[in-house]
């Protein structure tokens, strides 16, 4: 209908086989490269896939889009509009024979061309897609400011490490020379976290959260004892399997010893004195060649014997399910008490509290201790000013019912965040007992281990003097550093070790100040200040005064 020749992908549907009668302007494709294809075409028609469309816009290929699901009908729709190929996006089930031969005439005009060529340009005139993902990542880096990325050393570089009871941030490369001149240690050394989100706000309310907490520990305990039972069915079944293999290795290697012996002896029976040795010695070859190269000939040497006995098997998976279920009964007042904890402290949230903090993140037991400090200090400090605050507060915003709203989130803070501030330190200091025994599952020590051989690497990679300079002047360097801007020549080991030896000078008042303020053990915990800024109240998204949230708004603009 179109009067075109068609190149038709066979697709997972296998169109086009043999017993399929097709006219000889239609030629059928197995899978085919679109980056290689699509030039040589005059129009294209397909799915509609984001990768298959940024192809086709970026060949400047008059484009018809029969979507089926997804972001597809988007695509077609986005080409349909700008009239670069069929004026129509067309889903597979409204797809007719006549439909999409107009389709494919409308990619044929200068219309569909022209409007093509335009989107090619401007998709050419953005450059390499990857690369400019790589450089818009480089330029969101934190690499000022607060949470700053570079190290304190050699600014150059990315910090892995922290130096203890500093600010100081060291790269793998800086850390490895400190250590080798014995200026530091590795024990003093923490692996540097740039930003520490906590993906967990706990329950929204104290009812769901302590249902939640006993439904969790009642799963945990009926998982841990009921599926012994099929753990071990599972074991025996396993066992059954592996003892019906044997025996059928043990039959197929006797009548396979049977069938050689059988005609070994038929051979040399029929053989004369003469050549009896030649052709024995013929015969092993061929016995050793058929040993080794019989289809499924695995000897009974081959098959991997299960490691303890069955009993010792069944011994193992009943004990793992009574210590998991154990485990989860011993855990259930923990668990309970910071559900409940967590409740009491969101549950203001519910009636539009704005002076809720953000819930802290407990890894540790010392981070355990801070937690449970600073949810009795602060929630009874909220709970107690939030009486006076928040009417303020909301007669400022609203008025008269505002301040009236404000009187009931006062006493409703004032009792939630109480209850929270006395339950806080003993669940946190329990949740910090739990993250503490949990860590020796964590992967610090292969990470930290990581680090260091990246700094082993790097200073093995740093050229000598002479090595640098020659470097610094060939034409290939030259070339690279056009090409990709900010690539510096190989520094030599000796300008690296001056510049740490006169940053680390400069820095050595810094240190000691830090050092002599700096709390340790569970002083720390409980002196000194959190990590998290556990000052920061949650802000709704509207506020309660629509002219309020216009004015914030323009404050905000403003600074920026």
């Amino acid at each position: 209908m179109a009067g075109v020749r068609a190149l038709v992908s066979k697709g997972w549907g296998g169109i086009g086989g043999e017993g399929d009668d097709l006219p000889e302007n239609v030629f059928m494709l197995d899978n085919t490269p679109h980056d290689w294809l699509f030039p040589k075409v005059s129009a294209v028609v397909h799915h509609g896939g984001a990768g298959t469309t940024a192809i086709g816009l970026k060949c400047g290929k008059p484009t018809m889009i029969v979507p089926f699901f997804g972001d597809q009908p988007f695509w077609g729709a986005m080409v349909a509009q700008k009239k670069a190929g069929a004026h129509e996006c067309i889903p597979y089930k409204k797809l007719t024979a006549e439909r999409l031969a107009e389709g494919i005439k409308q990619c044929l005009t200068d219309e569909a061309k022209e409007n093509m060529r335009k989107i090619a340009e401007s998709i050419e005139k953005e450059g390499d897609g990857a690369l400019n993902a790589v450089r818009s990542f480089h330029r969101n880096l934190p690499l000022n400011g607060e949470h700053n990325m570079r190290c304190s050393l050699l600014t150059n570089r990315v910090a892995n490490w922290k130096l203890k009871d500093t600010s100081l941030q060291l790269s793998p490369l800086a850390a490895e020379l400190l250590v080798e001149r014995e200026r530091i240690k590795w024990n003093e050394l923490r692996l540097l976290r740039v930003y520490e989100w906590n993906d967990f706000g706990g329950p929204g309310e104290p009812f769901t959260g302590s249902w939640g907490a006993i439904l969790g520990t009642a799963s945990d305990v009926a998982k841990g004892v009921g599926l012994v039972p099929v753990k071990m069915a599972r074991r025996v079944k396993k066992r059954e399997q592996y003892r019906e293999k044997k025996r059928h290795i043990m039959r197929r290697e006797k009548v396979r010893a049977e069938t050689l012996a059988k005609v070994n002896g038929n051979k040399s029976s029929a053989a004369n004195g003469s050549i009896n040795g030649n052709t024995n010695g013929n015969m092993e070859g061929e016995k050793g060649r058929d040993s080794r190269h019989t289809p499924g000939s695995h000897s009974e040497s081959n098959l991997k014997e299960p490691d303890d006995l069955l009993v010792t098997e069944l011994a193992q998976e009943a004990s793992h399910g009574v210590k998991k279920s154990t485990l989860s009964l011993l855990k259930a007042p923990m668990n309970l008490s910071v559900a409940l904890t967590q409740g009491f402290h969101n549950a203001p949230r519910l009636y539009g509290d704005e002076t809720v903090r953000r819930p802290p993140r407990i890894t540790g037991f010392h981070s355990g201790l801070r937690a449970g400090r600073d949810e009795f200090v602060y929630g009874v400090k909220d709970g107690v000013t939030g009486l006076w605050k928040l009417p303020a507060k909301g007669a400022k915003e609203g008025g008269l019912l505002g301040c009236m709203r404000g009187v009931g989130m006062g006493i409703g803070g004032f009792v939630l965040k109480d209850i929270s501030a006395f339950l806080g330190p003993p669940s946190y200091f329990m949740k910090g007992l739990d993250e503490e025994a949990g860590k020796k599952h964590q992967p610090t020590a292969f990470i930290r281990r990581a680090r260091i051989i990246q700094g082993q690497n790097e200073v093995r990679n740093l050229s000598d003097g002479e090595q640098a300079k020659e470097t610094e002047h060939t034409s290939a360097e030259h070339e690279k550093r056009t090409k990709y801007p900010g690539t510096a020549t190989i520094p030599s080991r000796e300008e690296v070790e001056r510049e740490i030896a006169e940053k680390w000078a400069a820095l050595q008042p810094q240190i000691r100040e830090e050092r002599k303020h700096h709390y340790s053990g569970v002083r720390a915990s409980l002196l000194g200040r959190s990590r998290d800024k556990g000052g920061l109240g949650i802000k709704r998204k509207k506020s309660l005064n629509p002219a309020r949230t216009k004015e914030v708004e323009e404050k905000k603009t403003g600074e920026v």
